[in-house]
């Protein structure tokens, strides 16, 4: 049971035998609000708790003690494993002796290098038959190509690519010679067609250029469209 009086608060047991404990604070909320949490404390809440984190830890312990084990049971297996291969080795090594000493292994060895001088004869003619067929295939994609740039289509797609890289030079020339006139006679004669005494009136410089500006800002887009259009140009790939 807790009882607050002014600051201060005492704890004590319905038990017979069991201690008084008296705790102070500084104001009355701060004692008011240690009372409110020892009244809602649970001490069977805390219990659970305890309780369910021994669990956790022996689980846990358990764990341990399994990886622990099997960590023993595997280093075991590698060490048999290991006296194995090396027992393998040996009677291996010892059978290589004993088969190198028998006279029939003799006779095989002599089929063997009677057989290795014969295939290094076969490769020699492997290597003969490959350059011929090379030489052949060659000669054959050389007539190929041959016979297409002789073909009507070949003239057609080169008439086509010759007519649009003129026309491309073309509009890149006529771009050139407007961005000049636009920037050495239309743009000097606007100026001075404001000056205090001028040339001539603004009336007569839009007569005589027109639309020029217009004209050459619609054939910059007209000639950057055809030079994305050139880079996917579509050619022809005859092969390597």
């Amino acid at each position: 049971m807790v009882v607050a009086i002014r600051n201060f608060s005492t704890i004590f047991f319905l038990k017979e035998g069991s201690k008084t404990f008296e705790l102070k604070a500084e104001s009355e909320t701060e004692c008011n609000a240690w009372v409110h949490a020892i009244e809602i404390a649970s001490f069977s809440k805390m219990l659970l708790q305890k309780e369910e984190l021994e669990q956790k830890h022996l689980h846990l312990v358990q764990i341990v003690e399994s990886e622990k084990t099997a960590k023993w049971q595997y280093t075991q297996q590698c060490e048999e494993l290991t006296m194995e291969i090396k027992k393998l080795r040996a009677e291996l090594f010892s059978l290589n002796r004993e088969w190198r000493l028998t006279p029939n292994n003799r006779n095989n060895k002599l089929q063997l290098i009677g057989l290795e001088n014969d295939s290094e004869e076969i490769r020699k003619i492997k290597k003969v038959q490959s350059f011929f067929r090379g030489w052949l295939c060659r000669r054959r994609w050389k007539q190929i190509v041959t016979e297409y740039i002789n073909s009507p289509h070949a003239e057609s797609m080169r008439k086509r690519n010759s007519l649009v890289f003129r026309m491309v030079e073309a509009e890149e020339e006529y771009l050139e010679q407007l961005q000049l006139m636009v920037s050495c006679f239309l743009r000097p004669f606007k100026m001075a067609a404001s000056s205090q005494k001028p040339p001539c009136s603004h009336d007569e410089v839009n007569s005589i250029f027109l639309n020029a500006e217009t004209v050459m800002f619609l054939h910059q887009i007209f000639l950057k469209g055809l030079t994305a259009r050139m880079e996917c140009w579509p050619t022809l790939v005859l092969g390597r």
